[in-house]
């Protein structure tokens, strides 16, 4: 089984990213990134990246990561923000800490298509 499947597919990773999205909007580092936004049409397509990314080792993701993420000038300082908050979820949501390891390693292979500003 994967993690995807695990967790309880989904339904799971449906509750996990509101919790998550909750979260966002209330950091000062880059809830301003998400004013406006259409969050449900947002967790859709994440909760598609999920299932892509702990289901199997794919990286077409990575070029539509980086065309949808051209133009925001995003810096390494939200992404870590954006990951610390991401990890935190998965604990307080009970993911095991080998799987949570797995999904921020892999959320962490996207930086280099999302991070456009001050990249290291």
């Amino acid at each position: 089984m994967n993690i995807f499947q695990k967790y309880g597919g989904t339904e799971f990773w449906r509750e996990f990213l509101s919790a998550f999205y909750s979260r966002i909007i209330s950091s000062e580092k880059i809830s301003h990134r998400f004013i406006g936004a259409n969050i449900d049409h947002v967790k859709t397509m994440l909760v598609s990246m999920l299932e892509i990314s702990l289901e199997t080792d794919n990286g077409l993701a990575g070029e539509g990561l980086r065309e949808s993420h051209k133009n925001m000038g995003l810096s390494d300082e939200e992404f870590d923000e954006w990951i610390s908050i991401y990890s935190k979820t998965l604990k307080d949501l009970g993911v095991m800490k080998q799987d949570s390891d797995c999904i921020i390693n892999s959320a962490e292979n996207f930086r280099p298509y999302i991070v456009s500003k001050g990249s290291r």
